[in-house]
């Protein structure tokens, strides 16, 4: 009888913050906002430019069915962008990758007011974008190469 209880409070607090099973890495915090993955250990820089670096996290790299995989990326930004009432200098964002055909689509989104993802973040946005093809020679082809172990 106690299991049971324990299994249907469960399903209330579930449903009560729409918490969903997820093996995307993205979790639910204190706050009872969704959180991106802080463990810098495994955040490996995958492309740098004048303005920016590309980081990726390869302990977050997951499956996500027929030639897919869903990895999450870091942005570290050199100037400061704004974003609306936002201003920030890095972002996580969870990207799944077509490894198949060479696509990439946002899944979620998290924006900081420091770099690599330091403090609270500012703003978060949980929205599945379409697909987009990965052009050659960018930071976004660096992060496929990563995500789909075309190295």
């Amino acid at each position: 009888m106690f299991i049971e209880t324990l299994l249907v409070a469960a399903l209330v607090v579930a449903a009560l913050f729409n918490i969903q099973p997820t093996d995307s890495g993205v979790r639910l915090g204190s706050s009872g906002v969704r959180e991106a993955p802080s463990d810098r250990d495994n955040w490996v820089e995958a492309y740098r430019s004048a303005q920016i670096v590309y980081y990726a996290n390869t302990g977050t790299v997951r499956k996500s069915g027929r030639q897919r995989t869903r990895m999450w990326r870091m942005t570290d930004y050199k100037i400061s962008q704004i974003n609306g009432e936002f201003v920030y200098t890095s972002k996580k964002t969870l990207e799944e990758y077509d490894c198949n055909i060479g696509r990439v689509r946002l899944l979620y989104t998290a924006l900081y007011d420091g770099h690599m993802g330091q403090g609270e973040p500012l703003f978060t946005q949980s929205e599945t974008y379409a697909w987009e093809d990965v052009q050659l020679d960018t930071g976004m082809a660096a992060m496929w190469r990563i995500a789909c172990n075309r190295e």
